[in-house]
C-alpha cells in the first residue's frame, strides 16, 4: 500500500530541541490507484490535442509556403516578360526603325539612345548615356546653352515642337524632328522625347528635282527663242538679199572716182554686218549657220589679241595690263572660228569694262579631261575638252544676274552700247 506520514505536532523542550511528537500513517492507495488513471487520460488527451494541432499548423504553413512560392514564381514570370518585351522592343527600335529616338529624364539626362541616332548624331550611346543634353552641347559651340533652355521651355509650354537640324558638329545628316514631353501616368513631367529623320536624301531629290525643272524650262524657253530666231533670220535673208547684192553691182558699174562709192560702201558694210547677225541667230536655232574647221585655241587668241580692232580696244584702257597663259600644247578643235572669234572679243571686253580703273586681264588655257568624278555639268559627256579662262580683277557678276548669263540676248550693259555677252 502506499501511506502518507504525519508528523504534526511535534514537541520541543524549554531549549527549542525536539523531544518527540505523534506519526499519523494516512493509506492513499485507492487516491493514487484513481489519479494515476486521470493523469494517463488526460496526457493522452493532450498529446492527441497536440498532435492534431501540429497537423493542423503544419498544412496552414504548407499552404502559405505554396502561396508564397507561387506569388514569387508569378512575380519572377512577369519580370522575365517584362525583360523579354523591352528587349523585343530595343530590337525593333533599334533594327526596323528609320527613326532616330532619344528620350530623356525630367533633369535632362540621356536614358535611351537608339541605333539610328548613333548614326545621324554621329556619337555612340556609350557617350551619351547618362549624360546631359546641356553637357553634350556645350562641347558643339555652335549650339547655346540657352538655346537648348528656351527649346525645352517651350515644349513644355505647348507640349510638342517640329524643327530642323542642319549638319553639324556631331550630325552628318539634315534631320527632320520632333520633341515632346514624356508625361508619368499620375501626369507628371518625366522627361522628353525626341524623334529624328534623316531627310538628307529627300532634299537631295528636292533639289535635284528643281534643278532639273529648272533646266527643262530653260531648254523650253532656249527652243522657243531659236524658233523666233530662226524665223526671223529667214525672213531678213529674204530682206538682206537685195542690201548685199546690189550695192556690189553698183560698185562694179561705177568708176572709182564716184561720189557714190563711199555711202555705197556703207550700204554694203551695213549689209554684210546685218547678215553677220542673222548668222547669229541661225546658229542660235538651229547651230548650223557657220561651217566648222579644225582651230587651234591660242592661235585664235593671239590672232585677236594683235588685230587692229584689239589692240585699239586695249589702247582704251592703258592701265589694264592683258596676261596669257596658253598651253603650248593645247589640242585642236572643231569649231566655227568666227563666233570663237567673237566669243573672246566679248569676253575680253566685258572684262576690261569691268575693272573700274586698274587691275589685270588674264587669258589661260589648257587641256582637261572630263570624268564621271568630275562632272558637274548634266550637259558634259566624259571625253577631252579645252578650258579657255578669261579672268578680270573686277567686281564679278551680280549674284542676281548669274543665272541668266547663258540666255541669249541678256545683258547688263548700257542701252546703245550693245548686248556683250548677251
Amino acid at each position: 500500500n502506499i501511506y502518507i506520514a504525519h508528523t504534526h505536532p511535534t514537541f520541543h523542550d524549554f531549549e527549542g530541541k525536539l523531544t518527540g511528537g505523534i506519526l499519523f500513517l494516512q493509506d492513499i492507495t485507492r487516491a493514487v490507484q484513481r489519479k494515476n488513471s486521470f493523469i494517463i487520460k488526460v496526457g493522452f488527451s493532450a498529446a492527441l490535442f497536440y498532435i492534431l494541432s501540429f497537423i493542423v499548423i503544419y498544412i496552414y504553413f504548407q499552404r502559405i509556403i505554396a502561396d508564397v512560392v507561387r506569388k514569387g514564381k508569378e512575380k519572377e514570370e512577369a519580370e522575365q516578360r517584362a525583360v523579354n518585351q523591352s528587349l523585343y522592343l530595343h530590337s525593333i527600335l533599334n533594327s526596323s526603325v528609320n527613326t532616330a529616338i532619344c528620350a530623356t529624364d525630367n533633369k535632362l539626362r540621356i536614358n535611351y539612345f537608339n541605333r539610328e541616332a548613333e548614326r545621324i548624331f554621329n556619337i555612340p550611346a556609350t557617350e551619351v548615356m547618362g549624360r546631359s543634353i546641356n553637357e553634350i552641347h556645350q562641347e558643339n559651340s555652335q549650339i547655346q546653352t540657352s538655346h537648348i533652355k528656351d527649346l525645352m521651355g517651350l515644349v513644355k509650354k505647348t507640349g510638342s515642337h517640329h524643327f530642323t537640324l542642319n549638319p553639324g558638329k556631331y550630325m552628318n545628316a539634315i534631320v527632320e524632328a520632333r520633341i515632346s514631353t514624356i508625361v508619368s501616368h499620375d501626369g507628371r513631367f518625366s522627361g522628353f522625347l525626341l524623334l529624328g529623320h534623316d531627310i538628307t536624301e529627300k532634299i537631295k531629290i528636292q533639289e535635284e528635282h528643281s534643278i532639273l525643272k529648272e533646266k527643262l524650262l530653260k531648254s523650253q524657253k532656249m527652243e522657243s527663242i531659236g524658233l523666233m530666231a530662226g524665223g526671223v533670220a529667214h525672213d531678213l535673208n529674204n530682206i538682206l538679199t537685195g542690201v548685199v547684192s546690189y550695192p556690189e553691182f553698183l560698185l562694179k558699174s561705177l568708176p572709182e572716182s564716184s561720189e557714190f562709192r563711199e555711202p555705197i560702201n556703207t550700204i554694203l558694210d551695213s549689209g554684210k554686218r546685218a547678215a553677220a547677225i542673222v548668222a547669229d541667230l541661225l546658229t542660235l536655232a538651229q547651230g548650223i549657220a557657220a561651217p566648222r574647221t579644225t582651230k587651234n585655241l591660242n592661235s585664235l587668241i593671239i590672232e585677236y589679241l594683235n588685230s587692229v580692232e584689239g589692240k585699239a580696244l586695249f589702247s582704251r584702257y592703258p592701265n589694264i595690263q592683258c596676261n596669257t597663259d596658253l598651253d603650248p600644247e593645247l589640242m585642236n578643235i572643231s569649231c566655227s572660228h568666227v563666233h570663237i572669234r567673237k566669243a573672246i572679243m566679248n569676253l575680253v571686253i566685258n572684262g576690261l569694262e569691268a575693272i573700274n580703273s586698274q587691275g589685270s586681264l588674264t587669258i589661260t588655257t589648257r587641256n582637261q579631261m572630263i570624268t564621271n568624278s568630275i562632272r558637274d555639268n548634266g550637259f558634259l559627256k566624259q571625253g577631252q575638252y579645252i578650258v579657255m579662262s578669261i579672268i578680270d580683277t573686277g567686281n564679278g557678276i551680280d549674284e542676281k544676274d548669274i543665272e541668266y548669263i547663258f540666255e541669249p540676248f541678256y545683258t547688263t550693259t548700257e542701252v546703245g552700247k550693245g548686248t556683250g555677252l548677251g
